[in-house]
């Protein structure tokens, strides 16, 4: 710095010294026109601010001497920055200036001081300015002041700390997080992205809570029932024609939204995403299942194919932004590019080829159905009548069903792994035998439509003959049933075991009124027999709309998969505590161990998941009320825009409740007492000693019979009731064509029963019995020889009548 540039800066210093004495100084003006003094010390100032600018000040500098205010009569005051910065030295006319300064500039929060007791009359002073009250400098304007009394001021060190800090660059302000650190992002919040769906289950929410009378804005001010404001869903509410319409639709969000530029113009990338491409059509076309963590395995196996020619073109993979790790494929990731492509999650539903018109028109009879049932008088019980349920409460509708488990301890999928683990590539995981994970028994599960009453104990379906001691029956769990069949599933000694236990909990919980009981139409639900049983403890029994499950059968929708995800939970929970034993488990030591885990999961289920199961049964039409009310809770799955009809008694209504209990009629006597049309009771699936049975045929049990045959001892072919809508009956001698055995074999091959089947044709084939299903081949024989011409083109082994 130069003699002319230091005697500049002097001189500024000097001028902006006097100016402050003179702003000191009380000077008597007249509130009409400023004085002399005034404009002499404007007059000043401005030449101060020239050679200020000339010098290269920047503006906050000038502001640090003086601000000329103009009060309200005319009048001028000095009013210097009261407020210093600690760190860089700066004024600022307010406290909260300063905190935002010393948050923003320079990462210190500073706590708001207490302000300092003033004269009163002070502050109406300073802002008439009629008289400026003589105060302290700030401590910035104490050194200039040294200057100007001091002679041997050092002069020349001071000038060179200003310019070394004029020379330092301006920071931007950045943002930081709680701990103060500056956050690694841009830190923009983007606004919430709410999608059409989760729009409009926030208004059918908020809607539902309003019908149940609560207000309908809670204490925070969201819509109740939702996390949104109430306003906003409002907003939703008036557009929800337009909502549901884009929900039906499903929009997918584009590549471009979820990955910027730097990311999908990367060439590494443009490979692999070729490349996965291919191979997830590939494995589509071979009819293997593709779920997240198939295709997550084919991304990374993909990814370290590209990794390996990176090398040689001098590529590089794009980094995360957040930490700068190299990018690999994740779950989330593969879920996005997967949604990006238009890849949705299989709707679940068993019956094949259904469509989302078909199951709404499904769930449509099924609601008529239990209307219908809802309204009709019982036969038994003092049940009242209920405007909004009917004969049928919510405590008195109940759903049964059955549900396979596993005893399986595996849990790949959910196993961690230590970091050396991961280094060497190999993780140990503690598993049970390999046949662990088939079902290992079945539960017969029947709730009610409300918990908060006792509910029907668990069954449990054993595989086995039951021989076991007494010492293991003791150490099952006091709350749950155990009954043994062959194949662990339900059969017809299964089904008197199960209504045994349901009397004794109607007697002790429901004794002198009717309930409704829901099921689905398996063989030992069907029976004339077992309907009379269960009418007698008044218990009415509706079966659902067939290869429907997946639509109005609570348990089969939700509950079911519900208990098994408690159940696995509790199988993990026992895994940490002895997970060295799992190996060495008896079918002794599991039977126990799955008792007290079923009991222990019905408890827990009936205390603390009231309000999720009563919103499955809502959401299955088990709960559907006469009046109206709450049918918007009402889903089918496979169509989002589906929307319960009012009830109307359509024609045949009444029919079709009563066909599904139409069942085989047990066969009788002729009243000849011919010994070749004499036969005794036989099914499908048994064939009778004698060999005279081949003659035997149902007797039709009225028109609503399903399957209606021929008199016994009449050789001519009968004619089908008026009205009934059944074919007749195929004539006397009619067998099974080579075409028909091949049909047959071909679809018991296709469920992995092959060699039962052909056991089963063989039986009916030896003893001359009529098949009583399929229905298209009702009544007809199989003839042994084109029986044994068509396995030995299957190449399936025929056993010997000897062996039948």
């Amino acid at each position: 710095m130069d003699e002319s540039e230091r005697h500049a800066r002097l001189e500024s210093i000097r001028l902006g010294l006097a100016s402050l004495r003179e702003a000191k100084a009380p000077v008597e003006r007249s509130p009409a026109a400023p004085s002399s003094v005034d404009l002499a010390a404007a007059e000043r100032h401005e030449r101060l601010h020239a050679i200020q600018r000339r010098l290269g000040f920047a503006e906050s500098t000038q502001l640090k001497f003086q601000m000329i205010q103009t009060t309200l009569f005319g009048g001028r005051s000095a009013c210097a920055q009261p407020w210093q910065c600690d760190l860089c030295r700066g004024g600022f006319k307010s406290e909260q200036a300063l905190i935002s300064h010393a948050w923003w500039k320079h990462g210190v929060r500073k706590e708001p001081a207490r302000a300092l007791p003033q004269r009163p009359g002070a502050l109406i002073q300073s802002f008439f300015a009629e008289e400026v009250q003589e105060q302290d400098l700030p401590e910035q304007f104490e050194h200039l002041i040294s200057f100007e009394h001091a002679e041997e001021a050092n002069l020349p060190e001071l000038l060179e700390e200003e310019a070394a800090e004029e020379d330092e660059p301006l920071e931007t302000p950045k943002k930081r997080t709680k701990t103060g650190a500056i956050k690694q992002t841009r830190g923009a919040n983007r606004r919430q992205r709410v999608s059409a769906k989760q729009q409009v289950d926030a208004v059918d929410t908020w809607r539902a809570c309003k019908l149940s009378g609560t207000p309908p804005k809670d204490k925070k001010g969201n819509a109740t029932g939702t996390q949104y404001s109430y306003n906003t869903v409002y907003g939703w509410s008036r557009n929800y024609d337009k909502l549901v319409e884009q929900a039906a639709k499903g929009t997918a969000t584009k590549l471009a939204r979820t990955r910027r530029g730097w990311f999908r113009q990367n060439p590494l990338v443009q490979e692999f995403d070729q490349h996965l491409c291919r191979a997830l059509k590939k494995h589509r076309k071979a009819g293997r299942p593709a779920n997240s963590v198939t295709v997550l395995a084919m991304a990374e196996s993909i990814y370290d194919k590209v990794d390996k020619t990176r090398e040689g073109r001098n590529l590089q993979w794009p980094r995360n932004r957040r930490g700068g790790e190299v990018w690999r494929p994740k779950m989330t990731w593969v879920k996005s590019w997967l949604q990006v492509r238009g890849w949705k999650p299989r709707k679940p539903t068993k019956k094949r080829g259904s469509t989302p018109a078909q199951d709404s028109a499904l769930m449509q009879r099924w609601l008529d159905k239990l209307r219908h049932m809802a309204q009709k008088q019982p036969s038994c019980g003092d049940n009242t009548w209920s405007d909004a349920w009917g004969f049928f409460s919510p405590g008195e509708r109940f759903n049964r069903d059955q549900v396979g488990f596993s005893f399986d301890y595996t849990a790949a999928g959910r196993t961690w792994a230590s970091p050396e683990e991961r280094t060497t590539g190999c993780v140990q995981v503690v598993t049970g035998k390999a046949g662990w994970e088939k079902r290992f028994f079945t539960w017969d599960m029947c709730y009610a439509g409300d918990l908060k009453q006792a509910q029907p104990p668990p069954v449990l379906y054993f595989f086995g003959a039951g021989n076991i001691s007494q010492l293991e029956r003791a150490s099952y769990d006091k709350d749950v049933k155990v009954f043994f069949t062959p194949k662990g599933y339900l059969n017809e000694d299964a089904n008197q075991f199960w209504t045994q236990c349901w009397k004794e909990h109607v007697s002790a919980n429901h004794a002198g009124k009717a309930v409704l009981l829901t099921c689905d139409n398996v063989a030992a639900h069907c029976t004339h027999a077992w309907r009379e049983e269960m009418a007698k403890i008044g218990t009415t029994v509706l079966h659902g709309e067939p290869n429907g499950t997946h639509c109005w059968q609570a348990i089969d929708r939700h509950i079911g998969k519900t208990h098994k995800d408690l159940f696995h939970q509790m199988q993990l929970h026992r895994s940490l505590e002895d997970f060295k034993s799992f190996q060495h488990l008896s079918a002794k030591d599991r039977r126990i161990w799955c008792t007290h885990w079923v009991g222990d999961l019905w408890r827990h289920y009936c205390h603390e998941k009231a309000a999720a199961h009563a919103n499955c049964c809502q959401c299955s039409g088990l709960l559907i009320r006469l009046d109206g009310v709450g049918d918007d809770r009402v889903t089918v799955e496979s169509n989002p825009v589906f929307a319960v009809q009012p009830y109307q008694c359509w024609e045949g209504l009444e029919e079709s409740i009563q066909k599904s209990w139409q069942a085989p009629a047990p066969f009788e006597e002729d009243a000849s007492g011919s010994d070749s049309d004499s036969s005794s009771s036989t099914s499908s699936t048994s064939s009778s000693d004698s060999a005279d049975s081949c003659d035997a045929s149902p007797e039709p049990d009225g028109p609503e019979s399903a399957q209606p045959g021929p008199p016994a001892g009449s050789s001519t072919e009968p004619q089908p009731a008026a009205g009934s809508g059944s074919t007749a009956w195929p004539g006397v001698g009619a067998a099974l064509t080579r075409f028909d055995i091949h049909m047959l074999l071909k679809h018991a091959a296709k469920r992995h029963k092959l060699q039962a089947g052909v056991r089963m044709l063989a039986a009916h084939a030896k003893h001359g019995v009529k098949l009583d299903h399929p229905k298209a081949l009702a009544g007809k024989t199989v003839p042994w020889d084109e029986l044994r011409h068509c396995c030995s083109e299957l190449k399936v082994e025929l056993p010997s009548k000897e062996d039948i």
